[in-house]
């Protein structure tokens, strides 16, 4: 029987792995691309994709979970969400699982009692107290949720609730809110690049506000932006933080987050936060980065043609990224921005190209300082005022300006 030898085993596990983390579309252009290349794990790689095709689940290479596919229920989890339908977590009933991962579950839950009647979402952590942790657990949430709670912002989805199971396994309660992912919203109407950039605003100001009561998101991506019919953006999941100190460094861990582990998506993680490095606002400076970047353009920082966890990784830690305006912006990317290539590359380059990169900076303290930075320079660039992340001297500034002005004249 031929056997893979090790090194070509843990290239495939490697081949795998990106190609789980890939959407439908994407995952045929990489196909070809390797099928082009005459890629000698091809053959293998795809016999593997088929036998997936045709199993409703496998265990395998779960470490790199991919930002747009949820992870399908195991039949066994299937059958134990169905024994927990109806189960009570204080004054609210579970109705139907939402979501699950390795971290916590997701459930869509009805509040009834005195207090309220409205529809919740539950956050239930997957991993259980010790004897010992459990009778420190109550007052430990109640810090938290007291902190969360002031987290009173029109762009932050409410926390209604935190508490401890009988089992030891603790939960938060959230506002449940009726909206449609940040990409999709933006994509599905053609929002041009001035209506993303005022839409992604909403979502800075949020985090403004968390970090002046001193709360760190660490895990913002698309997935955790709604937009309600009403065109607002929620902020979710609020809920794994860490509390900090006042100079801004996350230096006391909350029970939540330990239990929760690493939550992060690693294509919108900060390169301090793969290194396990203490945390700043500025990890959340950076993942706003990633967010725009793909708002803007379409494409994320790191190149379509990583093949592995490992290489993102490095990615992330070691390659500049390049600036919006020179990804590839095809006819569909600037439909979806309701513009053309040449256009929306035009609009881009410049003052959106340097505020971008100037988030997506490798050391923190290169980037923009704060929330409130980011906020103004993207007040800048909507009033046509040139930014201050695009380093030129005071005539470039003006000269700058006086192009931004004859720009916004020419597209009246």
């Amino acid at each position: 029987m031929n056997r893979t030898p090790v090194a070509d085993w843990q290239q495939l596990s490697a081949l795998y792995k990106l190609a789980d983390a890939l959407d439908a579309d994407s995952l045929e252009d990489w196909l070809l691309r390797l099928e082009a290349q005459a890629h000698p794990l091809l053959p293998q790689l795809q016999q593997m994709l088929d036998d997936r095709a045709r199993t409703p689940y496998s265990d395998l290479f779960e470490d790199l979970p991919s930002p747009r596919s949820p992870r399908p229920a195991r039949r066994e989890e299937t059958r134990d969400a169905a024994r927990r339908e109806g189960s009570r977590f204080g004054p609210y009933r579970l109705q139907r699982r939402m979501a699950d991962g390795d971290a916590a579950e997701v459930w869509l839950a009805q509040r009834d009692d005195a207090a309220a009647s409205t529809r919740e979402v539950i956050t239930l952590l997957s991993r259980q107290a010790g004897a010992v942790e459990r009778d420190t657990f109550t007052q430990r949430f109640e810090r938290e949720r007291d902190l969360l709670a002031a987290l009173n912002h029109p762009n932050i989805a409410g926390l209604h609730g935190a508490g401890v199971t009988a089992s030891g396994r603790p939960w938060i309660a959230r506002e449940f809110v009726d909206g449609e992912p940040l990409m999709a919203w933006c994509d599905g109407r053609r929002l041009g690049i001035r209506a993303r950039v005022l839409l992604f605003r909403q979502v800075v100001l949020a985090v403004r506000h968390a970090h002046a009561h001193l709360v760190l998101h660490r895990d913002l991506n698309p997935d955790n932006l709604l937009v309600t019919r009403q065109g607002e953006v929620r902020v979710l999941d609020f809920g794994l933080v860490q509390l900090l100190e006042p100079d801004g460094v996350a230096s006391v861990e909350t029970e939540m987050t330990r239990l929760a582990g690493n939550p992060v998506l690693p294509w919108y993680a900060a390169p301090e936060q793969l290194l396990g490095q203490s945390l700043t606002t500025a990890c959340d400076v950076y993942a706003l980065g990633v967010i725009l970047y793909e708002l803007l353009c379409g494409h994320r920082p790191d190149e379509p043609t990583i093949e592995s966890a490992a290489v993102l990784e490095q990615s992330i830690l070691d390659i500049v990224p390049r600036p919006p305006s020179e990804r590839g912006l095809g006819p569909e990317i600037a439909r979806q921005r309701g513009s053309t290539p040449a256009r929306l590359r035009r609009t881009l380059a410049g003052d959106l190209d340097a505020v971008v990169l100037k988030t997506l900076a490798k050391q923190p303290s290169q980037r923009c300082v704060s929330a409130e930075a980011l906020r103004a320079e993207l007040d800048r660039w909507l009033a046509g005022v040139p930014v201050e992340s695009r380093a030129s001297g005071r005539w470039g500034r003006a000269g700058r300006f006086l192009q931004r002005q004859v720009e916004r004249i020419a597209a009246l």
